[in-house]
């Protein structure tokens, strides 16, 4: 009578597991996901079986597979699991404004995935392919997320379709991607209140940029020529170490209603003229340093020292010296101060010039022809660069120091 209660029992369980297994079997490979998703929650609620046929109201469907997670505002805290990688079907994505923390799971090659909005959240760290191979992504709202320090990716630039990216506040740091100016499709990008560094050159690419929010960074270099933003209306680049001119396409863009350009280095008569009291023209010498500061693509050093109309009375003017008495500049003195970019021929408007010394930076391009001019020019040191081509034919009077250079002719 025992071995037939034992076996009783046996058949029971048997049975009981076999449903269970046929029973979670017929579910589709997204349930099992969704039950791994819903389940990393501090308090996981499970209103049904499959996702995708009972009363999970916070979750899009089609034909059997889950497209839409909109759990936004719902209080959740606890993880992310990585199961969500493997909702191979999903298209959009919100979990703002809900408690969740730990690090953010890969979403990678979700290649259907159009939306992704996380903002006011908690989690802490962001794997570095995280966005590769999202090439259908067309919206990114990240702001206000405590992440660890991270750097854009240039695969988002494999994101075609992308019309919006904001991640204000979100730890951000480095450069901004060179490829972003492929962005073609880019209408608000929203970066404010990290730790980017490096130039925006890219931000002048992208046409169909309608909005630039780039304040309080750690940005330098000049504003582009923004002449291709025909749809622009608002930038906002205050509270950085933007330096050079404000170019003429961004002062009279006819669209824009909203620019903040304050807390920078940027120099000439506008927005707020650097070398005037009053609006004006800036004194004409500083109108040419202006330029040669444009080939070494105004270097943060020079717009920090150049301030005020008169280069020769100033002390402040980093690598300028005057003759006193008749108050021109007789001397360029930028050695040893890591400039890249090229020389302008510029400098030879400076006719009073009697010494240009450029030696130990990374200057590249040739020497003017313009300076080999120049009527009183003693001394021209450019030793230890990466210029290159002919060297113009300077009068024998001229010491010309041209070593640790690639200069066609010989030296």
């Amino acid at each position: 009578m025992a071995k037939f209660s034992h076996l009783i029992s046996f058949l029971i369980t048997f049975l009981c597991c076999s449903n269970v297994f046929t029973f979670v079997s017929a579910l589709s490979v997204d349930s099992q996901l969704m039950w791994d998703i819903v389940g990393s929650f501090s308090s996981p609620h499970l209103p049904g079986t499959d996702p995708c046929e009972g009363p999970w109201i916070n979750v899009g469907c089609d034909k059997g597979r889950v497209t839409d997670l909109v759990f936004y505002d719902l209080q959740l805290s606890g993880t992310l699991h990585p199961s969500i990688a493997k909702l191979s079907a999903l298209q959009s994505v919100d979990l703002s404004n809900n408690p969740l923390s730990g690090p953010l799971p890969s979403l990678a090659d979700l290649e259907f995935l159009d939306t992704l909005i996380l903002h006011d959240t908690a989690f802490s760290s962001i794997p570095t392919d995280f966005f590769s191979g999202l090439i259908r992504l067309r919206r990114v709202s990240m702001d206000n997320i405590p992440l660890a320090p991270w750097s854009l990716p240039s695969s988002l630039s494999g994101s075609s379709n992308l019309s919006d990216l904001s991640a204000s506040n979100a730890g951000i740091t480095g450069a901004i991607p060179d490829e972003f100016a492929s962005l073609s499709s880019l209408a608000n990008l929203t970066l404010s209140h990290n730790n980017l560094t490096g130039h925006i050159s890219m931000i002048g690419a992208p046409p169909q940029l309608v909005r630039i929010e780039l304040q309080s960074n750690h940005l330098t270099g000049p504003i582009p020529d923004l002449s291709n933003l025909t749809l622009l209306q608002s930038f906002q680049a205050r509270d950085n170490d933007l330096t050079g001119i404000v170019p003429l396409s961004l002062r009279w863009r006819a669209t824009l209603r909203n620019v903040s350009l304050s807390n920078n280095k940027l120099q000439g008569p506008f927005p707020n003229s650097f070398c005037r009291t009053v609006p004006g023209p800036c004194d004409a010498r500083v109108t040419i340093l202006l330029e040669v500061a444009a080939g070494f693509g105004y270097p943060l050093e020079l717009a920090s020292s150049w301030t005020g109309n008169d280069p020769c009375t100033d002390s402040r003017w980093l690598g300028i010296g005057c003759d006193a008495k008749a108050n021109d500049i007789v001397v360029l003195d930028f050695s040893n101060r890591n400039f890249s970019g090229t020389i302008s021929s510029n400098v030879a408007e400076l006719t009073s010039l009697k010494k240009i010394v450029l030696s130990n930076n990374r200057l590249h391009g040739s020497i003017p022809e313009s300076l080999a001019a120049l009527p009183v020019l003693q001394l021209l040191d450019v030793t230890n660069n990466n210029l290159s081509g002919k060297v113009p034919k300077f009068r024998s009077s001229v010491t010309l120091k041209l070593s640790g250079n690639h200069f066609d002719n010989g030296y």
